[in-house]
C-alpha cells in the first residue's frame, strides 16, 4: 500500500513536472534554484534544489526536492509543488505567499549512547535486540511567505519562512536562495 501511494505520487509529480517544461516552451519565464535552510523542530539544515515556472506575471508554481542530512536525530526528504502569487514591491523586489502540497518521509535517528547501550545489552545477553523502523511517509501542506529580488535579467535572490503542515509532525523553517531564470 506504502508503494503503491509513493508511486501514485511519484507519476503525480512527474506529470507536474512535464506540465511545466512543455509550458515552458511557450511562455519562456522558467528558473532553476537552490536554498539553503534550517528546520526548526529537527535543528536541521535543509538543502533544497527548485523548479520555477511563472504562469502569469503574478502566478508561478515551484517543484522541488529537498533534503535534510541527520544533525540532531532527524533526517528528511520531501518533493512537492508550490504556488506563489508575486506582489511586485519595486520594479525587482517581489513578495509572495507560498501554499503548496507535498510527500516527506522523515527518519528518528538513534543517539550514539543509545546504540552502545544497545550494543552492551546485546554483548551481556547474546540477543539480538530488533529495533522498530522509525521512518515515517506522510502527505504535507506548506504555508508560507516570501521575498525576491531580481539582480537582472537571469539572477535573483531569494528568502521564505515556511511552516510545513503534517499529520503528527509539523514544523517551521527559514531558507534563502538563489535562481537563475531563463
Amino acid at each position: 500500500m506504502k508503494q503503491k501511494i509513493l508511486s501514485r505520487v511519484s507519476t503525480l509529480l512527474l506529470v507536474l513536472w512535464c506540465a511545466v517544461y512543455t509550458c515552458h516552451a511557450q511562455q519562456n519565464t522558467f528558473a532553476i534554484g537552490y536554498d539553503m535552510g534550517y528546520a526548526f523542530r529537527t535543528k536541521n539544515a535543509t538543502a533544497t534544489l527548485n523548479l520555477r515556472y511563472g504562469i502569469t506575471d503574478a502566478l508561478r508554481i515551484e517543484t522541488y526536492g529537498k533534503y535534510s542530512p541527520s544533525i540532531e536525530d532527524y533526517s528528511m526528504w520531501g518533493v512537492g509543488i508550490d504556488a506563489h502569487y508575486l506582489i511586485p514591491i519595486s520594479r525587482k523586489a517581489f513578495f509572495y505567499p507560498i501554499a503548496g502540497l507535498g510527500y516527506i518521509q522523515y527518519k528518528q535517528d538513534m543517539n550514539e549512547w543509545l546504540e552502545a547501550l544497545i550494543k552492551i545489552i546485546e554483548d551481556i545477553t547474546d540477543q539480538p535486540i530488533d529495533m522498530p523502523n522509525d521512518k515515517h511517509k506522510r502527505l504535507a501542506t506548506q504555508l508560507g511567505i516570501g521575498f525576491e529580488y531580481r539582480f537582472s535579467k537571469h539572477f535573483s535572490s531569494h528568502a521564505a519562512c515556511k511552516y510545513l503542515i503534517i499529520n503528527d509532525f509539523n514544523q517551521f523553517y527559514l531558507s534563502a536562495g538563489i535562481a537563475y531564470h531563463f
